[in-house]
């Protein structure tokens, strides 16, 4: 069964895909046909001749806008970095915004795109084992946290998360958790707090709203002041929502952890490892933390060796 949900996610995604076309700023634009290339002249040398390094880049592509499949959340922060990485030298960044499910299964269906930016790492896997993945590329450049979200008109309170149990409110909002990380993350905490009668997660389950991705589950507590949000943090920053809870990152069963990785079979893998690289720079993570992301999670302490 879970096998057959999976297999008609990737077919509605293929579907969507195909129906969109081009992908532009939440995608990329449908581009105009190159017109044909002038005279050779002064401003335009023949070919063998002129600057190599210019010629250089345009036989690299270095005038096509590198295409990144990028997880909804990071939206604000990408839009700020995409234009400080192509500040550097290098060419223009494009993006393409959907719940990491739908941008894993459009990538093993389709040529397009050239890095993946995750929300968690089961995206990234699937995509290595579906489309394959440039080795050595994979990388976490981010971590972020969760937290409970109301409209800024309710009235509803919460100093203990697991009083979530018995809140009034008519739904819970947040992203689908069978496939969407936002959501897998949301459930997996909500089961991890027990209360006398079970897990909060038990007690809430039969007024979950899922959403496609976790933008959407914020606009819905944005548009509804019955109704409770779980998101990111990162989502908040810089809305009017109003935060309930904000969960500690230790305590969440499982780190938010976002994941980069350039796509396997693309004409540009080096720019696009460089561009993986870029994200773990001083300057990127600035910008992250501007938007209310945490550092990268902390790699696990080697083991000590073993006593003589």
């Amino acid at each position: 069964m879970q096998r057959q949900s999976i297999e008609l996610r990737r077919r509605i995604a293929l579907a969507a895909f195909v129906l969109v076309g081009a992908i532009g700023a939440s995608g990329c634009p449908e581009r105009e046909p190159e017109s044909p290339p002038p005279p050779p002249g002064p401003t335009n040398p023949a070919p063998g001749q002129g600057n190599r390094a210019e010629r250089a880049h345009r036989n690299a592509g270095f005038n096509v806008p590198l295409l990144v499949f990028a997880a909804t959340s990071l939206r604000d922060a990408m839009q700020e970095i995409g234009p400080a990485f192509t500040a550097t030298g290098r060419p223009v960044v494009e993006f393409n915004f959907a719940g990491s499910n739908v941008l894993a299964q459009q990538l093993e269906a389709s040529n397009r795109g050239e890095v993946f930016l995750s929300a968690d790492e089961r995206w990234v896997d699937d995509l290595a084992q579906h489309q394959g993945v440039v080795a050595g590329t994979k990388t976490n450049f981010l971590s972020n946290t969760l937290a409970i979200v109301a409209h800024p008109s309710s009235t509803f309170s919460l100093s203990d998360p697991t009083a979530l149990a018995a809140l009034g409110f008519t739904h819970l909002s947040l992203a689908d958790p069978d496939a969407v990380p936002a959501g897998r993350y949301a459930k997996a905490y909500l089961t991890s707090l027990v209360t006398p009668r079970g897990t909060v997660w038990d007690a809430v389950q039969a007024r979950v709203a899922p959403a496609a991705d976790v933008r959407a589950a914020l606009a819905v507590v944005a548009a509804q002041a019955d109704v409770v949000g779980v998101v990111y943090r990162s989502d908040v920053h810089g809305t009017a929502v109003r935060t309930l809870y904000q969960v500690p990152a230790a305590s969440l069963p499982t780190p938010v952890a976002y994941y980069a990785v350039a796509v396997a079979g693309r004409t540009r893998v080096p720019l696009a490892s460089v561009f993986v690289e870029y994200l773990r720079s001083p300057e990127a993570q600035a910008a992250f933390a501007r938007h209310g992301f945490l550092p990268p999670v902390a790699a696990p302490p080697a083991a000590a060796a073993p006593s003589p």
